[in-house]
Formats: structure tokens, C-alpha cells, sequence
């Protein structure tokens, strides 16, 4: 699929537009790539982190963020009512790859990843005669959790160090140009499957010039005070409303400097006249005040949940919005349907829907325990349970009526809010099974066992419960009051010996990361992971 008149027509738009932003004209390379295979299009599944879907103007936005996503979206298929199944990079993009929800793959921490046994999209897309290519631009879509499997090339930039991540060297311009560089290098006749993160939109927001002045003042010296949730939530700073203008502002300017990047992707395979797909999403969105504070990650409301999902390209339907609801556990299973592969997974193949078939009515779980919050999100028809399993305080919104979930009725809807609570300890499932009478003793979590429980609570031989987090460390303490010497997590089965007082009946789908001293640092640089003062 071309989206110009015409090869030439095509760089003559890059260059126009780069010269109007006063851009480098040297970002506008000759990669003459080689042809691909007329039978099998190219797949280019695009990742752009903390993209909210309501700032692409295709999604309504006001501010022009999007020109060539809103093509790619007016030329295709748009999901208006997409969502995340996590509201933080790891969980979400072993989704993406797994076609499982976080309830169920369970990597939700970043000391696990999914185990090898289970199949994920480049592996599967491999197999089917695509060339794989990876190119990912943050630590959590790297090597060290495994997201490297399936593809003949991976480059994660060295992301596992402090060398280029903090740096912010790894850039939307980068990525695109490395892949480029590789697919340039490839056989002729050969389908490419790329996957492409993107880091930009991602805080701190830091667009490159001219880009940096595009909808708002350039950026000074004092707009990067407030570092990450935990200084705004723990010194409760306050920021102004000009403050929170220019940080949105930056935000878009951050969008509009990839989407330039992704044209000048397009137009490279354009020119080698090869047929793509594309898939254009997110992993999740940001908050910009809604809750009182910024950032993502420790809520499960809309502005963190809802993602743009865009399929378009070479025999796609054009011009198509759907307004079922659907999620990113659909996108694995969506892109191998058009390999000719089945996924067996939480999701579904959307293909059958482009053209305007009524989605199915399905539920959709969302979970979070980064920075010590411990949340569960239930989406069922026409009701969406936010679900603060720590203090058991529920919270009911109605979507689609209230996108910005501002209105809670929970209080006037208590028998919703009681079933919709069953629903999710159905759909979470049973992960443990008591082998003896006796009591959990839980760390920093709580159980599902005939409603919510906390620690410690009592268990009958041949009682099944579930625990959350998933990874949530806990002893077993016996009727007569004597813990006992292991501590068990589902990341830790090595401790289940065959007279274990509990037994795992989940997948067995972790395995744990023991992370280094640098990527410890690292991450607590970026904000990741906070270390009590």
C-alpha cells in the first residue's frame, strides 16, 4: 500500500515538510530497499509508549499531533474503544506478544518474564516465512525479559545499560533508521515482519527542535523539576496551570516529531514498492492531571487504559471506525491470522470485524501492583469496576456515556458493584490449591477465596484461592501457629517439594529475572522503581 500519488510525489511531501519545521534535511536518507514478496505483505506492528488515544486527531484531538497516523487511520481500520490490559510497558507488551491479558500471562513485576514454552507473535510470524526484525527503544521491551525471542534481528540498543537509555539517545529517528538499514540489507522477495517501539512519547517528553516550539513555548530550564509520580505524589508539589500546558504541549510536540518519523518510514518502502500492513498502538496512556497527579502506572482509569488500535494497509478496509470494544490481547491473534496461524490466547482475530460485523460482548480485566498500589479493573458491558483490593474500595463508571470516567456510581449501584467483584474472581481464576488446613500469611497482598481476604486468612485442605499479585511472596502458617520455613511465590516453585502445604495449579508461565545492580540503578533513575528514603 502507497499512500501518496506517486514515489516522487511521496519524498517531495518529506522534504516540504521537514523544511517548514525547519528540520534536517539529512533525516531524509536513500535506503533503496529491495522489493518484498507480492504475496505476502510486509507487517510493520508499531508500539508508540504512552500514547493516549485522545491526542491523535483522528481520535479527535484538536492539535494536528497525527498527519501521517490519521492517514494511515482514514486509509484503514480504527478501533475507537481500545484498551490496555495493564497501564505500564512490561505487563502490556507481553500482552501484546502473548495475546494473553496480564490475568492471565501474570508478568506483572519486573523481576519475572514469560515462560519459553509459551509461543508469542515473532516466533509464530518466523515460522510462517516472514523475515522477524525487533527494534525497541526502553529496558522493559528488551532482551533482559526475553522480548528478543523469534526475531532474526533484535536491537535493543543496549538498553540493559545505562549507556544509552538515560542518555535519550535512542531515538524515534534512530529505531526507524536501523530498521531500515537492516530491511535495506535483506533478500529480495522476502515478507518483513517489523516491531517497533517507540520511547519519544514516553516522560520526560523531549522532542527534538524545531519540534520542541511547535505548539507551545521551547522548553526551559526548570520544566523538568517534577521527575517522576513518586516526587509529585510524596512532596505533594503542586503545578500550575501554565506548568501543565507546556508539559502537554511538549507531549504533542513529542508525537508530531515521531509521526514525521513513521512518514519517512513509509515512504522508504513505498519507494521499493512493497506492499505493508500496518498496526499502530500503545501500550498504554498517561494521566495529565485527572487524578491530581501525572504519569501512569498506578491507576486503571481511562486516561491510562485507553489506546489508539489501528490496522491498515495492503487489503485492509478503508475508511472503516468500530465502535465495539477490543483490546490489545486481539492484536497477536489478528496479525498471525494473516499468516495463515491460530493463537490459542485471551484474545480475538479482529479481521472478521473490519468490515463492520458486530464485536462480541466480552469482559476485559486490567490489573496493577506497580508502586505499591494493588488494583483490579473489570470492564463488562456497560459498566467498567475499578477495584483498590487494599482498602476494598470500589469505584463504577460508565464508559462509553463518560469517557473520562469522571463520575463514580458506585454508591447508588451496590448489587453491580457486588457482582461485577464475582465476575472478576471468576476470571482471575484459582492459582493455588491448600494441601493442608491451616493460614496464609501474605506479604503486601491480599486473596480471592469466596470474596476478598486478607492476611492471614484461613484455608481448608482442598481450598482454592487466587492471590494478588500474582508474584506475591507468602508463608503458610499450620493450625497449630508454626510458619513454615519456605516462602512461596509462583516465581519460586523450586520451594514446592510433593509435601508442600500448597500446591501451584497456574501455567507455570514466570520465570524470575534476577535484575543487576545496573539495571537497578537504572531503573530507579528513569523512575521506575522508587527506594524508600
Amino acid at each position: 500500500m502507497v499512500l501518496s500519488n506517486g514515489v516522487v510525489m511521496v519524498a517531495s511531501l518529506v522534504i516540504g515538510l521537514l523544511a517548514c519545521f525547519g528540520g534536517d534535511k539529512e533525516q531524509v536518507k536513500e535506503y533503496s530497499l529491495p522489493g518484498g514478496d507480492p504475496q505476502k505483505p510486509d507487517i510493520i506492528f508499531v508500539s508508540i509508549d504512552s500514547l493516549r488515544a485522545d491526542h491523535l486527531a483522528s481520535y479527535g484531538y484538536s492539535r494536528k499531533t497525527s498527519p501521517f497516523i490519521d492517514e494511515l487511520a482514514d486509509q484503514g481500520v480504527r478501533f475507537h474503544w481500545a484498551r490496555s490490559t495493564s497501564p505500564w510497558t512490561l505487563p502490556s507488551h507481553m500482552t501484546m506478544f502473548s495475546g494473553f491479558m496480564s490475568t492471565s500471562h501474570h508478568v506483572v513485576d519486573d523481576t519475572v518474564r514469560l515462560d519459553s514454552r509459551i509461543p508469542v507473535l515473532p516466533e509464530l510470524m518466523k515460522e510462517s516465512g516472514w523475515l522477524t526484525g525487533g527494534f525497541v527503544s526502553s529496558l522493559y521491551v528488551s532482551e533482559v525479559f526475553g522480548f528478543d525471542r523469534g526475531f532474526d534481528k533484535f536491537e535493543d540498543f543496549d538498553l540493559h545499560t545505562e549507556r544509552l537509555n538515560l542518555g535519550r539517545q535512542v531515538n524515534a529517528e534512530l529505531v526507524v533508521d536501523s530498521a531500515l538499514k537492516w530491511v535495506k540489507d535483506q533478500q529480495k522477495g522476502k515478507p518483513v515482519f517489523l516491531f517497533l517501539h517507540f520511547y519519544d512519547v514516553h516522560y520526560n517528553y523531549l522532542p527534538p527542535a524545531p519540534y520542541d516550539s511547535m505548539f507551545d513555548r521551547p522548553p526551559q530550564k526548570g520544566d523538568l523539576k517534577y521527575k517522576n509520580y513518586f516526587y509529585f505524589l510524596k512532596k505533594k508539589n503542586k503545578v500550575s496551570q501554565a506548568q501543565f500546558d507546556h508539559q502537554i504541549a511538549q507531549y504533542d510536540e513529542s508525537i508530531r516529531y515521531l509521526d514525521d518519523q513513521l512518514r519517512v518510514l513509509n515512504d522508504a518502502f513505498a519507494a521499493a514498492g512493497r506492499d505493508v500492513r500496518w498496526v499502530i498502538t500503545s501500550d498504554h496512556g498517561e494521566e495529565f492531571g485527572e487524578r491530581g497527579s501525572w504519569g501512569h502506572a498506578h491507576t486503571l482509569y481511562a486516561e491510562q487504559l485507553r489506546i489508539p488500535l489501528i490496522f491498515s494497509g495492503q487489503g485492509l478496509p478503508k475508511q472503516t471506525v468500530d465502535q465495539g470494544w477490543v483490546g490489545s490481547h486481539d492484536i497477536a491473534p489478528t496479525i498471525l491470522s494473516w499468516a495463515g496461524q491460530k493463537l490459542v490466547s485471551d484474545g480475538t482475530d479482529l479481521n472478521p470485524y473490519f468490515a463492520g460485523k458486530a464485536l462480541p460482548e466480552r469482559p476485559f480485566v486490567a490489573e496493577t501492583s506497580r508502586f505499591k498500589t494493588n488494583k483490579i479493573s473489570l470492564l463488562e458491558g456497560e459498566y467498567r469496576l475499578e477495584w483498590n483490593l487494599k482498602n476494598d474500595r470500589a469505584e463504577l463508571f460508565q464508559p462509553v456515556l463518560d469517557p473520562q470516567e469522571k463520575n463514580d456510581i458506585a454508591s447508588e449501584n451496590p448489587d453491580i458493584v457486588a457482582r461485577l467483584k464475582s465476575v472478576v474472581e471468576a476470571l482471575v481464576g484459582d492459582s493455588w490449591e491448600a494441601q493442608q488446613d491451616g493460614f496464609l500469611v501474605l506479604k503486601n497482598g491480599i486473596g480471592l477465596h469466596q470474596g476478598r481476604k486478607k492476611s492471614p486468612f484461613g484455608v481448608k485442605k482442598g481450598d482454592r484461592f487466587q492471590l494478588l499479585p500474582f508474584d506475591m511472596k507468602f508463608r503458610f502458617r499450620s493450625t497449630d501457629g508454626m510458619d513454615s520455613k519456605s516462602i512461596f511465590s509462583s516465581i519460586e516453585l523450586d520451594r514446592l517439594s510433593e509435601g508442600a502445604p500448597v500446591k501451584y495449579l497456574g501455567r507455570n508461565s514466570t520465570k524470575k529475572v534476577d535484575l543487576s545492580e545496573e539495571n537497578i540503578r537504572l531503573l530507579e533513575k528513569m523512575g521506575y522503581i522508587h527506594t524508600e528514603e
